[in-house]
């Protein structure tokens, strides 16, 4: 994502009457909260797994 994309979608959403609260700006971001709403609610949420 550029700065320009993220502003251009803040622009967008703040025009709204009624903006929702979270909005994505871009595909990763999109991919993300599609992938929060069918992950298990009784597990952690991670959008990477963590290499430590």
């Amino acid at each position: 994502m550029t700065p320009d994309a993220v502003a251009a979608t803040v622009a967008d959403t703040i025009e709204q009457p009624e903006p929702p609260l979270r909005v994505p700006a871009g595909a990763p971001a999109k991919q993300v909260l599609e992938a929060r709403k069918v992950a298990p609610e009784d597990k952690p949420f991670l959008a990477v797994l963590l290499d430590w």
